[in-house]
């Protein structure tokens, strides 16, 4: 039983005890017969299954799709778009970072990363020596959000990803490696939404 169920059913005991409560303290139960009292209790214990069986079956319909947001060095950019455009078609919801010019940087992307449920960090040799992108390395980790690191070069992991399984895109067989990604966002998300 799941936390949801949980709390229904102690609104159904609540509801149940106010109402024997009610019979109890007032006249009521002269006005009423066994036969009208078993109606409405019949009528609630019927709402509370109907709700119980309409929540489980459009759970699926119901859940929020998560929102992800990339992290990159703007070398990658064309990688960058190319993946983009793969996550777009499958619906997956991206957060852009959120500068404007006039702004500061670091202020942008933390903003974007802060609307993210995820964050792709791809790193290359170039995502490593940035101070922006290590920037935006470290506030999604000070706000806790899953990260899914890739890798789609030679490129060593960033420290602060010590320990941390990562993806290793392969140019050749790119379109296994975002199947891969997909399959990656997927256990995440279905772990997370439990």
């Amino acid at each position: 039983m799941n936390k949801r169920h949980f709390l229904l059913v102690i609104q159904v005991i609540a509801l149940g005890l106010i109402f024997i409560k009610l019979i109890d303290s007032s006249s009521i139960i002269d006005s009423l017969s066994w036969k009208d009292i078993f109606s409405m209790v019949s009528g609630i214990v019927a709402g509370v299954i109907f709700g119980v069986v309409f929540s489980t079956l459009f759970r699926n319909f119901i859940k929020k799709k998560p929102n992800v947001y990339i992290s990159y060095n703007f070398v990658d950019k064309e990688f960058v778009y190319q993946l983009k455009q793969e996550l777009s078609n499958l619906n997956i919801k991206l957060v852009e970072d959120l500068v404007s010019v006039g702004e500061n940087i670091a202020t942008g992307m933390i903003k974007g990363i802060k609307d993210a449920d995820y964050v792709i960090v791809l790193i290359s040799n170039e995502y490593n020596s940035s101070e922006y992108c290590n920037i935006e390395l470290d506030a999604a980790i000070s706000q806790k959000k899953k990260i899914v690191p890739i890798v789609i070069d030679e490129a060593e992991m960033p420290k602060q990803l010590d320990g941390v399984l990562y993806l290793r895109f392969n140019k050749q067989n790119y379109k296994e490696s975002v199947n891969e990604l997909i399959k990656s966002l997927n256990k995440i998300h279905k772990k997370s939404s439990k």
